[in-house]
This record gives C-alpha cells, structure tokens and sequence, in this order.
C-alpha cells in the first residue's frame, strides 16, 4: 500500500515569541515491511532545519528560530509503502540489546493491579509461548480498556492511572500493554506513527485511525523477532500502520517538542492531517540502514483537545478502503483548538506540542476502485 502523509502542525501566540527551539521525529524509517518513497520537513519561518539521528536509530530534525515569531507551521509530507508482515518488524534500526526494553520506566511502572492482570494473561496463554502470551495480553486489554478520545489523560499519565481509570487513547492502551509485558520479563517497545483507516459497510473503524498513533514492538525471541501490537485496537499491526520512531516510551518519542522563549499566551490552532492512500501489488522494496540517537526525553503536556472536521477535498464521507487491487482514498481532516498558557518573560518556557493530540477519530472519504 502506498500512503501519503500531508500533517500539519500550527502555532500562534497571544504576544511574539522572542524564540523558538523545537525537535521533531514526524520523519519515517526504512526497513522490510516501509520503504520511505519521498519525505520533507517545512518550517514556515526562515530557519536551517538539521536533522540528526537519536539513540535508538529514530530520524530527528531541530530547528531554531529568533523572534520575534506571531506564528509557526511545521509540514511533514510524503510517500511510504508499506507491506502487511503479519505483525513481524525486521531490518528496523536495533543500537541497544532487547533488554534495554525490559527497564520499566516512570510512565510503564507496573503496579501490583497491572502485574495481577498480566499474570492472568500468562495463565491463559495455551502453549505459554511469548507470542501465545503476548495475544492473551493485547485481547484482555483491548476489552478491559474503552477508547474515549475526550479521555482526561496527558502524556504525562502513567499507566497504572490509566489502568485504575480504565479509559483512554492510544498512547494510554499501549503503556499499560508496555508495563504488563515487562512485568513478566518481555522485552517491548513503544512505537510512534501513523493509522490509516479501514471503514467500508461491514467493517470497524480502527480507533485512532488517520491521526498520530501508538503501539508496542515486542521481541518474541531470535526466531520471531519483534511483533507489532496494536492494543488499541486489539489486532496486529500492519500495513495501515506506518511507523515513525520507537523508544521506551512515549516520553522517547514525543513527535514534537522544544523551547518557547516568550510572554503572553500560546493559541495551538491545531494540526491538519491529509492522506491519499494508492494500494499496489506487493513491491518488494528492500529495507535500507536506519540511523542513531540522542534520546533525550521530552517534556509532556497535557494533549489539546482537536475538533476535526471532513477533509475539504473530500467528495463522499464514509466510504473506506478494503481488498485488493489499484485505488485512492483520500483521508483527512481539519481541527482547531485552543490552548493558553501564560509565560514568564524574563524566563524560558518548556512547551511540548504533542502530536499525538491526532489520537482523534477522522472521517474517511473515497471511493473504492476497481
């Protein structure tokens, strides 16, 4: 399948910022199953944008610009292909052992309830394999948990708060899946990226699908190796998956975040996310190096809430995208949202703009081709 990303992220502010310092991992990696076509960052302002490679092989790009900045838009575009694998991750960037996966963090610590709930999922397990264990797990959590877009959660909720409040988005299902499995010694992931939809007459809308999304990357062993799994929705991930970075946890993969010098109030109008999706016969791409990492945790903000509204170019809502087979679809939507905060103006203020504030349900529009 041929995906194209166009997402959109806008700022403005109440006063001029005096400065403005932001890191982005909104740029996809190569390996078996994704093979990047094109991709490029825009920065509205008039700025050098350097991308580098973080600690765990994600794309990063910084950027700085002097003040004084009324408003900021940053554009990630492009085409990736991706191929269904069953689940099955290989060729990504590995520059750690899978026992770095296996550290609990501040947000995946397993509390005794999320301990209890995993051991039962071990328990029912048929052949007490991982991947066996690993299928128990994403079902259990996928009917424990309810998808509730307007979920109180921030990025900075752990998952045993989640776990106790039962509700949630994506990034909330997937560190209750991370804290679960570490908790019985299985090394995982969290991914970062994108969910295309599958909505037609008699299929389910995935939940969190066309926005910026989250699973867990579970290691299953040399054979396996690592299997994508999205408990959100409680399936594995796939082709409709399309995978921006992979860390511990969310705080290692904020897609956007940075510094704001400035005094006044910050608007967040929201981000604007398109794609046009081209399915193809299966395409052989091979997978190309990844890259390195610096790693340094991002700070989390509560998410802005977004309001999105059918894709302007859209023809027809609520037709999806299925079999095989050349077609387009066009996806998308557009949102606004406010956010104020005030700043201290002899001070710099630490603003992280989530992306994955896209964890809201977007309408689909297309028409199937023959």
């Amino acid at each position: 399948m041929r995906i194209q990303v166009s997402h959109e992220t806008i700022y403005r502010y109440g006063q001029p910022a005096r400065g403005v310092i932001q890191t982005l991992r909104l740029t996809p990696r190569n390996h078996e199953s994704q093979y990047v076509v094109d991709w490029r960052i825009d920065v509205s302002e008039n700025c050098r944008v350097d991308q580098h490679e973080d600690a765990f092989g994600n794309i990063t790009h910084v950027f700085d610009v002097d003040g004084p900045v009324s408003e900021l838009r940053v554009l990630a575009e492009g085409e990736v292909d991706t191929q269904d694998s069953n689940g099955v991750v290989r060729g990504v960037v590995e520059r750690f052992p899978e026992s770095l996966y296996l550290r609990e963090t501040p947000l995946t610590h397993a509390d005794p309830a999320i301990c209890d709930f995993a051991e039962e999922a071990r328990a029912a397990a048929a052949d007490g394999s991982a991947l066996s264990i690993l299928h128990r797990l994403l079902e259990r959590i996928h009917d424990t948990v309810e998808y509730d877009d307007k979920s109180p959660t921030t990025p900075a909720t752990t998952a045993a708060e989640v776990f106790a409040l039962k509700r949630g988005v994506c990034q909330d299902f997937t560190h209750i899946m991370i804290s679960g499995m570490r908790s019985l010694g299985l090394p995982v992931g969290y991914v970062s990226g994108y969910l295309r939809t599958v909505q037609k007459a008699d299929e389910v809308r995935l939940e969190g699908a066309d926005a910026m999304h989250a699973w867990a990357l579970a290691w299953c062993g040399a054979e396996t190796g690592w299997i994508g799994l999205d408990p959100t929705n409680g399936i594995l991930a796939g082709n409709d998956h399309l995978v921006l970075a992979v860390g511990r946890d969310y705080a290692d993969v904020a897609p956007v975040d940075g510094v704001i010098i400035a005094a006044g109030g910050h608007r967040n109008l929201g981000d604007r996310l398109g794609a046009v999706v081209r399915r193809h016969q299966e395409l052989g791409r091979p997978g190309l190096p990844g890259r390195d990492r610096h790693g340094t945790p991002a700070a989390m903000h509560p998410q802005p809430l977004l309001r999105v509204l059918p894709h302007p170019d859209a023809d027809e809502v609520g037709h999806g995208l299925h079999g095989t087979g050349d077609l387009d679809l066009a996806v998308g939507a557009a949102g606004q949202d406010e956010r104020r905060g005030q700043f201290d103006p002899e001070a710099q203020a630490r603003q992280a703009h989530d992306a994955h504030a896209m964890d809201r349900t977007f309408e689909v529009a297309g028409e199937l081709g023959e």
